[in-house]
């Protein structure tokens, strides 16, 4: 409803009116709204709309999986080379969100960055990811950037072939590293 206590309609008319009748699950509904969020603003909103349409009566036979697969091919037909979607577009999809700690106190992590955050996270994580830096597990692995001064070459290869950890692991202990160096 808006400020006077009118009741707006549905921004998704078709998902509205089939999660009502029960042929759609929530879970169908946000697989939708995810769909629909990644459609270039430049595409009409009649468009839009037929597009909402044809999830919603798409998503009544399918799990919920199998609806997202039909989103991506729909966003395909819509946006075939990815050359519709612009910086405006990726600026509205950006964000990253970190999800509440399990019993383990661990943390998922879930997002979409943009192109600029991606190459400068690559050439950051290249730099401090390596294998044998930043190895919390190892007290000998060199801390800090693999092109800083003062690295020991015979250290880090030591240190390389005492690395088990997998790149998402390596990853990881880059951040909490540039975490305690800032």
């Amino acid at each position: 409803s808006n400020f006077q206590g009118q009741t707006l309609p549905p921004r998704k008319p078709a998902t509205a009116a089939a999660v009502a009748a029960g042929t759609v699950g929530a879970e169908h509904a946000l697989v939708i709204s995810a769909v629909l969020a990644k459609v270039p603003g430049c595409i009409s909103p009649e468009v839009k709309a037929r597009a909402e349409a044809e999830l919603a009566d798409a998503a009544a036979g399918l799990n919920p999986d199998d609806l997202g697969k039909v989103g991506d091919r729909l966003l395909a037909h819509l946006d075939p080379d990815g050359q519709e979607s612009d910086h405006v577009d990726r600026q509205r999809q950006r964000g990253i969100t970190i999800l509440p700690q399990d019993r383990q106190l661990m943390s998922r992590v879930r997002g979409a960055i943009t192109p600029e955050l991606r190459a400068k996270f690559e050439v950051i994580l290249t730099a401090w990811a390596a294998p044998g830096m930043n190895n919390p597990a190892d007290p000998d692995s060199p801390t800090g950037t693999i092109d800083a001064d003062g690295i020991d070459a015979e250290a880090l290869a030591a240190a390389r072939g005492r690395d088990l950890r997998s790149a998402a692991q390596r990853t990881h202990d880059a951040l909490l590293a540039l975490c305690d160096y800032v």
